[in-house]
């Protein structure tokens, strides 16, 4: 090698060295605290906690030799900025006690789901992986106690304000109005924070679901789940949340559109459009489901993209798992015995059941209640969803002799579709009143 290149290789080199030297001044600051107002949990929560996630989710970051060394410090410190703004173990306290709850159960299904810690964390740091040991040891401290019961839990399904009045969420997206006219496609009985939902698609979605097309899902598919609380007070309104698919519009979000809405009132939710980052944050170890949690009802083809379980038998005189909701209960458990009831209607018994009629149903309409036992909910810790269905019971009502509309009651098994209506009218005439209940009106 000529001697030229050899001196501009070293005059290269020590200037690569004085820069590299240079870059290592300019260093984010990266704050630590001593002060902590930590959640209430289980010691075993808490060990884990401590070695494999504050290094980013709390006010005490301990920082390897190698996590010092600019440009990699640069990520380091946006990283843990960025971690600790998502959710900070060492502030928790301050938050309600439902809320420290929820964010004991998000951090467990993250770290089920193998998004927590990052894959790209753990090649440096190897001993903040969580143990089998360690994650099982987490579910059981944060599992009901054996015979936790609640419910039952009644809700119903209409309007809760005029519409046109509810004010758009802070991204822009509007509330969906017509939400309460899409179909049921699975519930939720959520004991990590005592709600229970109803998950609705609107037909763009159900057209997917019928035609197996649900990974991707279609632009224009859409789902809302409304949340009421299980607490002794009765069923509440919690929120309405909202996703719905268009790959351009939403491209920075996954393709997704994510909208919420709190309370009675309908306060749309978050200060500002930042608010999504909760949204995409939570539904991002779901990314092989498309970014969606929900397991539609359904026979499908045996994979993980349906609950087929939770599917009707063939051979019903009726198929109501594409009509409407008029209502649903949930008696929950520690699993072992709770059940999910869905009240369908088709198009008539509907629109009397919203209507301002508080008379009998009329002739045409049919009512159909579905009661599935329940199951644990395999994306998430902390929710059960519906198993395998346990009864099917069918009201009809019929113009009789003289013009009097007269319901007429059967009832199928849940898995074998046999039939097993009663004989005596004695029992019936009680399981009809259960079903049709007092009509809804608004």
């Amino acid at each position: 090698m000529r001697a030229g290149v050899r001196s501009w290789l070293r005059r290269g080199g020590l200037a690569g060295v004085g820069i590299f030297a240079a870059l290592q001044l300019v260093r984010p600051t990266l704050g630590n605290s001593d002060l902590r107002a930590e959640a209430s949990m289980a010691p075993e929560i808490g060990q884990t906690l401590e070695s494999s996630c504050y290094d980013c989710h709390s006010n005490q970051t301990n920082l390897r030799w190698f996590d010092e060394i600019v440009p990699g410090y640069w990520l380091v410190v946006r990283d843990v900025n960025d971690g600790r703004a998502r959710l900070n173990f060492s502030e928790l306290g301050h938050l309600p006690p439902p809320a420290q709850r929820a964010a004991l159960y998000e951090a467990l299904n993250q770290v089920r789901h193998g998004a927590m810690p990052p894959s790209q964390y753990l090649l440096l740091h190897p001993d903040a992986r969580v143990s089998a040991a360690q994650e099982k040891a987490w579910e059981n401290a944060l599992a009901l106690p054996a015979g936790a019961v609640a419910g039952p839990v009644e809700v119903t399904v209409a309007s809760p304000r005029p519409r046109g009045t509810v004010a758009a969420a802070p991204n822009g997206i509007a509330f969906p109005d017509d939400f309460v006219d899409w179909v049921p496609v699975s519930m939720t009985d959520r004991f990590d924070n005592h709600t229970v939902r109803l998950v609705l698609g609107n037909p763009v979605a159900l057209r997917a679901i019928a035609q197996g097309q649900i990974r991707p899902w279609p632009d224009g598919a859409s789902f809302v789940k409304a949340a009421w609380s299980a607490g002794n007070e009765g069923a509440r309104l919690v929120q309405i949340e909202l996703m719905t698919k268009d790959a351009r519009a939403h491209a920075s979000t996954e393709g997704w559109g994510f909208a919420r809405w709190r309370g009675e009132a309908l306060v749309p939710y978050g200060k500002d459009a930042s608010f999504v980052e909760e949204c995409t944050g939570c539904h991002a170890p779901v990314k092989n489901h498309d970014f969606v949690y929900t397991m539609p009802i359904g026979r499908g083809d045996g994979s993980d993209v349906w609950n087929a379980e939770a599917a009707l038998p063939a051979g019903l005189s009726v198929d109501p798992s594409g009509w409407r909701a008029i209502g649903a209960s949930f008696v929950g458990n520690d699993g072992a015995g709770g059940s999910m009831t869905t009240k369908f209607g088709n198009d008539a018994a509907v629109a009397h059941a919203r209507g301002s009629d508080t008379g009998a149903y009329p002739a045409g309409a049919i009512l159909a209640r579905v009661t599935w036992s329940e199951q644990a909910d395999r994306e998430w810790f902390g929710a059960r969803i519906p198993g395998a269905p346990r009864s099917i019971e069918i009201v009809r009502f019929s113009a009789g002799d003289g013009g009097k509309v007269e319901p007429a009651y059967e009832s199928f098994d849940g898995t074998s579709a046999a039939r097993t209506t009663p004989a005596d009218a004695s029992v019936v005439g009680p399981l009809i009143q259960a079903i049709v209940g007092a009509p809804l009106a608004r």
